[in-house]
């Protein structure tokens, strides 16, 4: 009796200490690791537990980890709410401070707006507080509520109604008012009735407006005379023409608008021998001369003018010249083709002496062309010579040559060996077939990108990860999911992995890796490319399973508020997964001991071999 109560006195103090040892190991790796990896933790520390064991205790203590329901629990923070209309224009109230309602309007002064938010109380029709601000922020909405609040301090309970501004449903506001336990209630889209009490005050107040605005019209404006003085109207134009905008010269002088263009047109013109311009019509046609000799200066240098045949050009410059109504002489026909004016004169006026030498040539020609044809475009200039003198035709090869330059005919053969090596270069072959196993570091990369949103806008995320280790070597983060994301990533990690050789790149067939830049980065460092087959991720399963984890463990749990925000998360994160994080592959081993046990490993087995006689 007396042993079997002090053993269960041993066994309740064993369950206990194992309960703090789970409850350890569960808040060191930021809840994220199940009962395997725990278990696994609590083995290599010493201990002796199964995994059903280490299961049993997190349910008592009621541990689990946030992977299995991350993306749901994130899922569920960021569905919208449903927006009800609870007063359902029923704008009656029992008590004060029982109903609010809000609204926004703008009112347009000089050369700003105002915007002015109110809250109104439903039962007396008081306004409870406002506030005028430049700008239709969320920051009006929530102080002239906290405003409201603090001079009223109504009960629980309060009913918020308001309109489906973009104000009143961001997140910030909705969740101020979840604080002070305010139900909120929305107007429905496009009735604007369902807020009538806010919109029958801001009617009243622009009547209020625009009856002092007409009050002190009428009370200082001096009538307008009917003719003014010609260095009255210079001097306005001038201030015109130093930057001050007509609005603003016209409220000020009490000028009409039309009188200050009429003004502008009379005495700011620019006078040529066709046509009077305004300043703004010059400015656009230097502009529009500007751009077209910018795009004269693209089309002279790319080349693509000289690269066309003499004849071609000719011909092109006779159709323009023949033309009835043609508004081009022959300076600006011959400039603009690059052709000089003699040669041009020679082809229009001069033909008729150099007919039997063109038809000579056009008969050349077809003959070429017909050789070139016949041995599927595989001969060159001297072998077509050959075949033309065996039949009779007498011609040197530079003849030749210059015909079938002139007809952009090219032998195959010249490029045969770099097209084929080419084209076999970019065929993509699966060199892993889903055996992600190497037998050291730096023998196998793989990589992949993924995105993430963060506030209005998108960041993707590039890394790298070794097959050996599965440690991320690598990784960057841009706003841009481009090529350049992918061969920065991948140089950065080069240089720092001391420019590994006989390395194979895996990855999926994203055009970020696909195209011709990578490819010849990847040659130029020596690295073969493989690629996942069209439509298989199981093929890159090493890089899609570490962004599974990284979506459950760390971005699924966190509100981030901007770029730098999350660049650092993921910092943090990669460090966690490198130095800390155990691995199911790896045996439960950190990939970054994993790896310096090799390479351990490797200086021993080294120095044996040198101390052997």
């Amino acid at each position: 009796m007396l042993r079997n109560k002090r053993s269960n006195t041993w066994f309740a103090k064993r369950e206990e200490e194992y309960r703090i040892l789970t409850q350890e190991v569960f808040d060191e790796y930021r809840q994220v690791l199940g009962a395997g990896k725990i278990c696994a933790i609590l083995v290599q520390r010493g201990h002796q537990v199964s995994t059903e064991y280490v299961s049993h205790l997190m349910w008592e203590m009621g541990l689990s980890s946030i992977r299995a329901t991350a993306k749901q629990d994130y899922m569920k923070l960021h569905e919208p709410e449903k927006k009800r209309n609870l007063l359902r224009q029923q704008f009656q109230a029992d008590r004060p401070n029982q109903i609010w309602v809000s609204d926004v309007t703008c009112f347009k002064l000089v050369e700003f707006y105002l915007y002015t938010c109110v809250i109104l109380d439903l039962f007396s029709r008081k306004v409870v507080a406002y506030k005028v601000s430049r700008k239709n922020s969320t920051h009006l909405i929530t102080s002239t509520f906290k405003a409201a609040w603090e001079q009223c301090a109504p009960d629980a309970g309060l009913i918020f109604h308001s309109d489906r501004g973009a104000q009143y449903t961001l997140h910030w506001f909705r969740q101020l008012l979840h604080e002070r336990t305010v139900v909120q209630s929305f107007s429905n889209s496009g009735k604007l009735h369902d807020n009538a009490v806010a919109e029958s005050f801001f009617a009243t107040l622009e009547l209020f407006f625009a009856i002092a605005i007409i009050g002190s019209y009428t009370k200082e404006v001096e009538p307008m005379p009917y003719t003014y003085p010609l260095e009255f109207k210079i001097k306005a134009i001038r201030r015109y023409e130093k930057g001050e905008s007509i609005q603003s010269l016209c409220q000020e002088l009490h000028i009409a608008q039309s009188t200050l263009y009429h003004w502008r047109k009379q005495f700011c013109s620019i006078m040529t021998p066709q046509r009077s311009y305004t300043p703004k019509e010059f400015d656009a046609i230097s502009h529009q001369l500007q751009r077209l000799e910018h795009m004269m200066d693209v089309i002279r240098l790319s080349g693509f003018i000289p690269a066309v045949p003499l004849q071609k050009r000719l011909a092109t410059l006779e159709h323009l010249y023949n033309q009835p109504d043609n508004p081009f002489s022959v300076h600006e026909l011959c400039d603009a083709l690059g052709v000089a004016r003699g040669t041009f004169y020679n082809h229009i006026f001069r033909r008729a002496d150099r007919s039997k030498y063109q038809e000579e040539q056009k008969q050349l020609e077809l003959k070429v062309k017909q050789v070139f044809d016949d041995n599927d475009q595989r001969f060159g200039a001297s072998k077509i010579r050959m075949i033309l003198a065996e039949s009779g035709i007498r011609v040197s090869a530079k003849r030749v040559s210059a015909i079938m330059q002139e007809l952009d005919l090219h032998s195959v053969r010249t490029d045969a060996k770099k097209l084929y090596k080419a084209k076999q270069q970019r065929q993509k072959q699966n060199l892993l077939e889903r055996v992600f196993t190497a037998s050291r570091p730096n023998q196998i990369w793989v990589s992949d990108l993924t995105y993430f949103k963060v506030k209005s806008y998108w960041v993707y995320l590039c890394v790298i990860l070794d097959l050996y280790s599965r440690k991320v070597i690598g990784y960057k983060v841009s706003r841009h999911m481009s090529t350049r994301l992918a061969t920065l990533t991948f140089r950065q990690t080069f240089e720092e992995r001391g420019r590994p050789d006989n390395l194979t790149f895996h990855s999926d067939r994203g055009s970020q890796y696909i195209s011709k830049t990578f490819s010849e980065l990847l040659q130029r460092c020596g690295a073969k490319q493989s690629f996942s087959a069209s439509g298989r991720p199981l093929d890159n399963a090493v890089a899609e399973a570490f962004f599974s984890s990284f979506k459950r463990e760390e971005a699924y749990r966190r509100e981030y508020t901007s770029e730098k925000h999350f660049c650092r998360c993921v910092a943090e994160y990669i460090t966690f997964y490198n130095e800390v994080r155990p691995h199911l592959t790896l045996r439960y081993q950190i990939p970054q001991a994993f790896e310096e046990a090799y390479y351990l490993s490797y200086i021993k087995k080294s120095c044996s071999t040198d101390s052997e006689p």
